[in-house]
């Protein structure tokens, strides 16, 4: 890919990236108590104060990533954060399956949640990773090769603690 059709697709990343983290957050933050219920079933293996922090403080961490991938020289810190919260998301719903905890998304807000279902909660996976994996070229679009290997690695070795953890949840 060339230079200047590379950097074009890296700002409109940025931007999709920006825009959907802003919307998210500022959704959450609006109504937080709306995704304090949300994540209310949660509570069997989260306590209920961790519930309340994850619903006030998450919005705003996502709001900032946002912000973040909008200013040039913090984008990368943004998309850091990004790859931090997917990697946070996709194992929450691991546990949560593990668990036998279903339920909906809650990551656009309430208007956008449908009924809650595993398969869904493994759609929300497979848009986690590609949300991942587009922050990831953002943090390191100049290495992208050396930076692939690395990711495919660590995702690999990520779904491995999650499927041992499955399967001591089930003995």
């Amino acid at each position: 890919m060339s230079t200047k059709i590379s950097s074009y697709a890296l700002l409109v990343l940025r931007l999709l990236l920006a825009g959907m983290f802003l919307y998210a957050g500022i959704v959450k933050a609006g109504a937080s108590e709306g995704f304090f219920v949300t994540l209310l079933p949660f509570a069997t293996i989260i306590p209920e104060w961790g519930l309340r922090v994850v619903a006030e403080g998450l919005p705003y961490v996502e709001i900032a990533a946002g912000i973040l991938l909008l200013v040039p020289v913090a984008s990368r810190i943004g998309a850091m954060l990004i790859c931090v919260l997917c990697c946070v998301f996709i194992v929450t719903i691991f546990v949560a399956l593990a668990n036998g905890i279903v339920v909906a998304c809650g990551c656009f807000g309430e208007e956008y949640d449908e009924v809650p279902s595993r398969g869904r909660m493994l759609m929300v996976v497979v848009r986690n990773l590609f949300i991942f994996y587009s922050a990831a070229w953002i943090v390191n679009s100049r290495k992208l090769l050396k930076f692939h290997s690395a990711i495919i690695l660590f995702t690999k070795n990520m779904l491995k603690t999650v499927k041992s953890y499955v399967e001591t949840k089930k003995q």
